[in-house]
């Protein structure tokens, strides 16, 4: 309960994007579409959701697609990556979409790109747990890696 209520804290958030997502292209990614008609491809910061065909890696897409697919959703824009994502914190019915991923194992905490002590705990809880992916721990940066192979 107590996740609950920090993850519930939309007004941590100041909202830069607003839109509807169309498509949820996996557990980190999608596309929204603004009022205006423009298309935003989203990346969430700071967490690392597992390849489709990784192990969890549909678990973490479906969660993703049962919280934000056809919904309006704030995303607090950070960067945008090397492929033109915007990179951010996304918040779906006061919801923070990231932390709540990191909280029920369906993602890693991406400690290269961010720092929060918040977000390692949840990773920390969801591994002593074993929950989620780490009842089989394999990075998708790993796992990726070795498939180039």
């Amino acid at each position: 309960m107590k996740v609950l209520l920090l993850i519930l804290c939309p007004f941590l958030c100041t909202a830069q994007l607003t839109g509807r997502v169309v498509n949820v292209h996996d557990g980190d990614t999608f596309t929204m579409v603004d009022s205006m008609g423009d298309t935003t491809v989203v990346r969430l910061q700071g967490i690392d959701c597992p390849e489709l065909h990784q192990p969890y890696g549909y678990q973490a897409r479906r969660r993703t697609n049962q919280l934000i697919y056809n919904r309006t959703v704030q995303v607090q824009a950070v960067t945008k990556d090397r492929y033109r994502r915007t990179i951010g914190i996304v918040y779906a019915n006061g919801i923070n979409v990231n932390l709540l991923l990191l909280s029920e194992g369906l993602a890693w905490h991406y400690k290269k790109y961010d720092t929060s002590a918040y977000a390692a705990s949840l990773e920390l809880c969801a591994r002593e747990t074993k929950t989620g992916i780490w009842s089989l721990p394999v990075a998708p940066w790993v796992w990726r890696h070795k498939r180039m192979e």
